[in-house]
């Protein structure tokens, strides 16, 4: 009895890098000679920005900056200073293949810093930048679509699936004026931080349109006789349009901005600000993928061919805002000029309807002790919170990332009280192992002995798969439930079936 056997190409998408970078981060250097020189160093940090990534033939290359802040305090008038300063860096991964449209993922933080003042015009820093790379391709597969014909009987499954993906980056500038009425006039600038965040993510026929918002906070000495540290924080909305050919409405999508860089000037009644902003957006078309898990004759030996595949499953996006409360006492300040805030070892766990996050809050607070002099108090605080998230898996692995955007303090005392807005973005995956068969094969000088009466009887345990019942007595699931009038492929109550033999 022939037997007919198609075959279909899917496309699956696997991780052909996960690996983690180290740059090394060094500096040496010397004020200008406008600056005062350094009686104390306060506070020495590095951030890490990629601002350009791109596969290069079989290797991966990312552009970035690790911008480093220096914070010192003068001996001549006991004031704060701070000092930026960019160092660029390129870093190129090997991929052992020739990658089409890959998908990149990365984060870069700071693994540790060093500084020492050599002298008083003179600091030398080291220091090193971790940055966690993960690559994804698409791979075509091959695998059995259908076959019929020498009494085949076909295990079908469909399991949901991320299906094609595609991913695009870019670099945009953006720039403001920032109006200064109704605030202090700026004598010296000490900080400018700006962290944006995606509001929203339209996909049309080849592009993506993104919109977001840029918060900017700066901290500065006025120019009044008292020269007081003054704070000053707004918010810019961005928007950008990326080219992403082949992606259409039936995608999803999730977008990241990433600050590399930001430039201040002072202009007649305010402030030019101008940043660099890099945008990257991941596209990814959920569909349900269609599979032959199992199969057997009812007539002949067969000889089946399987693979097993890991399918990256549907993903689930969110983005919200959280606020974090913490209080504290701070023995050493009795003023707070300004607080900087990051979290890392961020983890999340799904339970029940909500997503469970630990992570640690590390805090930057600079100000003035009960003698007026500038210091610095740091600490790294454990914290946890949750958000509301339906996701239904058997293994959910929970991906996030979480920025401070604004944060307001205050002191009272020797106790601090700090409001912190986190915004929270990420994404839900569930990934299955599964043995697709790519093939199968009868052998027709090998048949099966099949029972040459008309109905067996069986009593079944409850749960028991029809489909294995059925293989069993090289019959077919339809006949079964057909013959016992079931509608369910799974045995739910104890009793008997009637076994009809196909022939």
């Amino acid at each position: 009895m022939e037997m007919n056997v198609t075959h279909e190409t899917v496309r699956m998408n696997e991780t052909v890098l996960d690996r983690a970078l180290e740059q090394p981060v060094e500096l040496e250097y010397t004020l200008p000679d406008y600056y005062p020189s350094i009686f104390k160093l306060l506070k020495c940090r590095v951030t890490p920005h990629i601002y350009a990534c791109r596969t290069s033939g079989d290797k991966l290359v990312m552009d970035g900056v690790a911008v480093v802040h220096l914070l010192y305090v003068d001996e001549e008038e006991n004031q704060l200073h701070s000092i930026v300063q960019k160092i660029p860096f390129s870093k190129s991964s090997d991929l052992n293949a020739d990658i089409q449209s890959p998908m990149i993922s990365y984060q870069a933080t700071t693994d540790y810093v060093n500084c020492r003042v050599v002298n008083p015009r003179k600091i030398d820093l080291r220091g090193a930048v971790t940055i966690q790379l993960v690559v994804t391709s698409r791979r075509d597969e091959v695998i059995l679509a259908d076959a019929q014909g020498a009494g085949i009987q076909l295990r079908r499954s469909s399991l949901p699936s991320s299906g094609e993906q595609l991913w695009e980056n870019r670099q945009f500038s953006i720039s403001e004026q920032i109006d200064l009425e109704g605030h202090p006039s700026v004598g010296e600038l000490l900080a400018v931080e700006m962290v944006a965040v995606p509001d929203s993510c339209k996909l049309i026929a080849n592009k993506a349109i993104s919109k977001g918002t840029a918060y900017l906070h700066i901290i500065y000495r006025t120019q009044e006789e008292s020269a007081r540290i003054h704070t000053l924080d707004t918010e810019i909305p961005v928007s950008q349009i990326l080219d992403m050919p082949g992606v259409d409405e039936d995608y999803q999508c999730d977008v990241r901005y990433e600050v590399t860089t930001v430039e201040t000037s002072t202009i007649e009644g305010g402030l030019e600000i101008e940043a660099d902003i890099t945008v990257c957006c991941f596209a990814f078309l959920p569909r349900e993928l269609q599979m032959i898990t199992d199969a057997f004759s009812t007539s002949y030996q067969i000889t089946p061919t399987k693979k097993r595949i890991r399918v990256t499953g549907k993903q689930e996006t969110f983005h919200q805002k959280v606020m974090l409360s913490q209080s504290f006492d701070l023995p050493q300040l009795r003023e707070i000029y300004d607080s900087y805030a990051t979290i890392t070892n961020l983890s999340g766990t799904l339970s029940d309807d909500m997503i469970d996050f630990t992570a640690s809050l590390n805090l930057i607070l600079s100000g003035a002790d009960e003698n007026g002099d500038p210091v610095i108090d740091e600490r790294s605080i454990p914290v946890s919170f949750q958000i509301a998230q339906r996701y239904s898996c058997g293994d959910p692995v929970v991906e996030a990332e979480a920025i401070p955007i604004m944060i307001d303090h205050m002191i009272e005392g020797q106790r601090a009280d700090l409001k912190i807005t986190v915004f929270l973005s990420g994404k839900i995956t569930c990934s299955h192992e599964v043995d697709m068969m790519t093939d199968i094969m009868v052998d027709e000088d090998t048949p099966k002995d099949v029972s040459t009466d008309a109905l067996t009887l069986y009593y079944p345990e409850p749960g028991e798969d029809i489909w294995e019942i059925a293989k069993r007595f090289s019959t077919s699931i339809e006949a079964i439930m057909r013959e016992n009038e079931l509608e369910q492929p799974v045995i739910n109550d104890e009793g008997m079936l009637m076994i009809p033999i196909v022939r």
